[in-house]
């Protein structure tokens, strides 16, 4: 698959710089869509073991905040996901909450 996009990269790149197209603008309606709010990264109960997974790989990237649970005073944010033959291996970070913060 890398392969074929990287091809298809340099192809399109080779295309924009010998012809310079002109943007045209889109037609249709807008869609705006509303940022992930931190209380949404919440890791809702009565997950399986691979909805969990993907719900902490989901938000696992730049820009998203980080799947969590609240455990009394503690916050615990979740990374990194592995699945492996049912078993699931994520790295987890503590902190403290803050009183009166709430996500």
């Amino acid at each position: 698959i890398y392969l074929r996009a990287g091809d298809i990269s340099w192809k399109m790149i080779r295309w924009i710089v010998e012809e310079n197209p002109v943007p045209t603008p889109q037609c249709g309606e807008v869609t705006l869509f509303a940022r992930r709010t931190p209380a949404q990264s919440e890791i809702p109960g009565q997950l399986s073991v691979g909805q969990l997974y993907d719900f902490v790989r989901m938000l696992d990237a730049p820009g998203y905040p980080k799947a969590f649970l609240k455990h009394g005073s503690l916050l615990l944010e979740f990374a990194e996901a592995n699945l492996q033959g049912g078993e699931l291996t994520i790295r987890a970070t503590v902190k403290t909450l803050a009183s009166g913060v709430g996500l």
